[in-house]
């Protein structure tokens, strides 16, 4: 599993075993989204300077790029 904070810290985002990406929100501790694309478990997941992309790696092999509305 890995887990890591937004720039602006308003929510967490996961990357687990079951493939996909999840962000919370921290205030309400809830899953705002779900992300899925992976098919090797998100080893690692990272939030860019700007707030609005997630990078993640997965044990596929693949580095995903995402464009996210502002979480």
């Amino acid at each position: 599993m890995s887990v890591n904070v937004s720039v602006d810290a308003n929510c967490i985002i996961s990357g687990s075993a079951d493939l996909t990406i999840r962000v919370w929100d921290i205030k309400t501790q809830k899953c705002t989204k779900i992300l899925s694309g992976h098919t090797g478990w998100v080893k690692s997941v990272i939030c860019d300077v700007g707030g609005d992309r997630i990078i993640s790696g997965g044990g596929d092999g693949l580095v995903k790029n995402v464009k996210n509305e502002k979480f």
